[in-house]
């Protein structure tokens, strides 16, 4: 079975570019995506904590478009990538 690393930080910036979610703060939506990652209907794996979101926290992209400055790293699956982007905007 292939994996792929994926970050939270790439999934909220999904999330924000759709609209989804945009009231709800980026540590809850953390802990959602860690727990859904980690569901048996996922089966990811959490590889990292805390590891600094690649864009530039200067310009103030972070604040104006409400992403993190830093976010957990996991193991997923490639056949649940699908699965995975279609229950973002159901996280709840």
């Amino acid at each position: 079975m292939s994996k792929i690393k994926i970050g939270a930080d790439e999934l909220i910036l999904n999330m924000r570019k759709n609209n989804h979610l945009s009231k709800v703060p980026n540590n809850i939506i953390g802990r959602r995506l860690s727990k859904f990652i980690k569901d048996k209907r996922i089966d990811g794996a959490l590889l990292d904590q805390n590891v600094r979101a690649p864009w530039g926290i200067k310009d103030g992209s972070v604040s104006k478009f409400k992403l993190p400055k830093t976010a957990a790293q996991y193991d997923v699956p490639t056949d649940k990538l699908e699965e995975l982007y279609k229950e973002l905007p159901n996280l709840s």
